[in-house]
């Protein structure tokens, strides 16, 4: 307890190195001594008072940072704010500007949205961005708009941003904090001069400097602008389809994951990610989430898939490392990846307090699962490289590349070509090839990854460039063996420019997919067709089934399928938000009988849920296709559905916030087709537009 005149008569009580804390009678004086002098700015607290944030500048460095404190405003922390992917971007060169930079001017304000989760503008080359922080002041993800935005508000993770760059006014929101957009209709009132003015966003709306209120969130409808061209082509607006209706059973057993998410094009997630298309039908698994558990223990569930556990579908639990010990220094890194999830963590050596940069990555933790093979290993690797502060960001270890590949592990720490697979045999070096060396623009590599390609592991990445889609690739060497001939680096120009690039399996054999848009030929489909990989080259293309092959009641696939076909991912939607077929697309409503789960806290649940399929995992051929399972997002964000192809085997996946942190809750449903069902006219209105969860 300090008396007012106490405060008011000292220094602190004008200008404090940290935020005053008022409750009631008391005042509490924090302490921030790596705060510069006078910089501190737009506190923010929890909702339970115990973590306070700031923002200002770092003392000496004057570098920008979000001032952390967990004692309700007594002591705070710096935390510089910078990329996740920091010095460690394996589609950038020394030398080479970073894609993920970005800018904190002093005029931009902290915001925390009700679920705790905070947000700010920033900007960039190509215009206004979003940052989203952890509960430690990390930056968790930088949420790039599709196009150049001119004015960005918002408050946590719901953003809404305008744009007149083409002489037409479009409006965008995202309601996870810039990592999915959806164009929203503005009314007349947008053509006045908000698009030079301000505002500020709440729970509610957002109020913009010349009067204008737009209120609440999630695409509400308004009058559209009139003029501009249409931004659809003709003929390539979906429709609505046959309406899927499912139910979740009165006694449906919940399951609840606890935790954050793996890492994700470099950014950290904060809660635990809702599988996206590419993620279902993984080789034995249905679908999976990967939870970080608030004690440090690597969790991977999965749902089996139904052909192959058609008696017992339960989730299965896998921990990939435990939690760290006690009183010890350690980073690490848990990554999605193509064939399942990889995760290797450190203990950091110090030396009087600090980090001792002359001890080698030894006793090293890796773990890794591949839901192809159905395998996951655990091991402990010493490797020949020393500790460095360009290994680490924060408290996460950041290694140039870490790929699952067949039964191993590819781990390669930095830039310089050396690397190692781990498998259960142990640890074998190779030197990772140039594939630059064959890319003569200096435009990105993209992000390498490793596939074992029979007894051989490959290095592979999707180059692309304005006039094609290029895969490059080579085999990895021994260290310091001469390349042998036939090894050299190939680069094939492999699909069009803009193409959705992927991988796929057609039993044990790897290739590379690409769906392909025809957007200068409205009334053409997009393609999809994919190439193995036979004796280490590129085999001749093969056509795939896409959405455009489905008949009106698609069959699902049987085992003898999905072992003997090439898999076939396929989104309606392109990279740009565009479709990419006509076919008609099936709305889901979801009714839940279980009254089980925090639904208060993931979404205004008193009615039927619907959502839309946003595409489908494919096998068989062109002309008799049968589909594996589809994916929906719902019309509000924070809830998918993953349907298996006899519509029986299904499951609602919804994201909660807690007070212990994000969660995501799991209910199994069954499905049916209902051709009669009644749709709201919410349902018509988003048929052709990409909703917030809708992930490739």
């Amino acid at each position: 307890m300090i008396e007012e005149a106490a405060v008011s008569a000292a220094p602190l009580g004008c200008a404090p190195r940290a935020p005053l804390v008022v409750r009631g009678t008391s005042i509490t004086i924090g302490t921030a001594p790596d705060a510069e002098a006078g910089t501190l700015r737009s506190p923010r607290f929890s909702r339970e008072g115990r973590l306070a944030y700031a923002l200002g500048r770092k003392r000496r460095t004057a570098e920008p940072a979000v001032f952390v404190s967990r004692d309700g405003g007594r002591n705070y922390r710096a935390r510089v704010i910078e990329s996740p992917s920091a010095g460690w971007d394996a589609s950038e060169e020394p030398g080479e500007p970073s894609d993920q930079g970005f800018y904190v001017d002093s005029e931009t304000e902290l915001t925390m949205d009700e679920s705790g989760l905070l947000g700010m503008r920033c900007a960039r080359g190509a215009g206004e961005c979003w940052l989203t922080f952890d509960s430690e002041g990390r930056v968790a993800n930088i949420g790039t708009p599709p196009e150049l935005l001119s004015l960005v508000l918002g408050r946590g993770a719901r953003v809404f941003g305008l744009s007149a760059e083409t002489g037409v006014l479009k409006g965008f929101e995202s309601l996870d904090g810039g990592a999915a957009w959806s164009e929203v209709s503005l009314s007349d009132a947008f053509r006045e001069s908000v698009i030079n003015g301000g505002g500020a966003c709440f729970a509610s709306g957002c109020v913009f400097s010349a009067g204008l209120v737009r209120d609440g969130w999630e695409g509400q409808e308004e009058k559209p602008v009139v003029g501009g061209e249409p931004v659809l082509p003709q003929g390539r607006s979906p429709t609505i389809g046959l309406p899927f209706a499912c139910e979740v059973p009165a006694k449906a057993e919940v399951t609840r994951i606890l935790g954050r998410g793996e890492e994700r094009g470099g950014s950290l997630q904060w809660s635990p990610a809702l599988p996206r298309l590419r993620d279902l039908g993984r080789g034995k698994t249905a679908f999976s989430v990967l939870a970080v558990t608030p004690e440090g223990a690597v969790d991977v569930h999965s749902m089996p898939a139904p052909d192959t556990s058609p008696k017992s579908l339960v989730f299965t639990k896998k921990t990939l490392l435990k939690p760290p010990k006690a009183k010890t220094w350690t980073m690490q890194t848990v990554r999605w990846q193509v064939e399942g999830y990889a995760a290797v963590r450190g203990t950091v050596p110090t030396n009087k307090g600090g980090f001792d940069s002359s001890k080698k990555l030894t006793g090293l933790e890796v773990a890794w699962q591949n839901q192809f093979t159905g395998t996951t290993l655990e091991k402990r690797v010493d490797l020949d490289v020393n500790w460095s502060s360009g290994l680490t960001v924060g408290s996460s270890l950041r290694l140039q590349q870490v790929s699952v590949a067949g039964v191993g592990l590819f781990l390669q720490p930095l830039t310089t070509p050396s690397g190692w697979f781990v498998s259960a045999q142990g640890l074998a070096p190779f030197e990772v090839p140039n594939l630059r060396s064959r890319v003569t623009d200096r435009g990105s590599l993209g992000v390498l990854d490793t596939l074992a390609l029979g007894s051989t592991p490959f290095s592979v990445a999707f180059l692309n460039r304005e006039q094609a889609s290029i895969v490059a690739f080579a085999p990895l060497s021994e260290p310091r063996a001469k390349p042998a001939d036939g090894l050299e680096v190939s680069a094939l120009a492999f699909a069009s420019e803009g193409a959705l690039m992927g991988y796929t399996y057609r039993g044990s054999t790897v290739g590379v997919t690409a769906i392909e848009p025809m957007p200068d030929e409205p009334s053409a489909e997009a393609r999809a067709f994919a190439a193995f990989f036979e004796g280490g080259e590129l085999g001749a293309r093969v056509e795939l089934p896409s959405l455009e092959d489905l008949p009106s009641r698609p069959r699902a696939c049987s085992l003898e399928e999905r072992l003997s076909t090439p898999r076939s991912v396929v989104p309606f939607f392109s990279s740009n938000n565009l479709p990419l077929f006509a076919q008609p697309r099936s709305p889901v409503v979801i009714q839940d009988s279980s009254g089980a789960g925090a639904s208060l806290t993931a979404a205004v649940l008193t009615g039927p849920q619907w959502l839309l399929v946003d595409g489908a995992v494919l096998y068989g051929t062109r002309k008799d296709p049968c589909v594996a399972f589809y994916r929906a997002s719902g019309l509000r964000l924070g809830s998918v559905a993953v349907i298996s192809g006899d519509l029986q085997k299904a499951w609602w996946l919804q994201t909660v916030n807690t007070p212990q942190g994000g969660s995501v809750e799991v209910k199994p449903m069954a499905c049916r087709a209902q051709p009669d069902l009644p749709l709201p006219q919410e349902v018509f209105h988003r048929v052709g537009h990409r909703l917030p969860d809708d992930v490739f």
